[in-house]
């Protein structure tokens, strides 16, 4: 949920997009990707929307218009499954391989964990 009380929600059919549901249901909000199935979405602090793409292989952030992307990923991700921002301004994204953290530039700074060497561990 969102602070406004409406819902942030990552639809992958019939068209791939993210949507925002007011209390009714209504759609107040949306941000298509392109053929894409989006699979979690994160509203920021600064109304911009981050969106991560499990089939493309990266991770996106929208404007407040949903309209205009502002920032990807410019590494290739294995099937990416949820991103953060993090207070340093880096983005926090869990892919299947483990974490990652992605600089401004959408460029790979540090690979927190790496989930092959951990017996029994799931990323769904």
């Amino acid at each position: 949920r969102l602070e406004s009380g409406n819902t942030l929600v990552a639809l992958q059919q019939p068209i791939q997009r993210v949507v925002e549901l007011d209390t009714t249901g209504h759609i107040v909000w949306e941000a298509r990707t392109s053929g894409n199935p989006p699979w979690h979405a994160v509203r920021l602090e600064n109304g911009n929307t981050l969106v991560t793409l499990a089939q493309a292989r990266k991770v996106i952030e929208f404007d407040p218009t949903g309209k205009t992307i502002v920032w990807s990923t410019q590494v290739s991700l294995i099937h990416p499954l949820a991103a953060q921002r993090l207070p340093s301004g880096t983005t926090l994204v869990a892919d299947q391989t483990g974490l990652r953290e992605i600089d401004a530039s959408g460029k790979q700074i540090i690979r927190h964990l790496r989930l092959p060497s951990l017996t029994g561990l799931s990323c769904y």
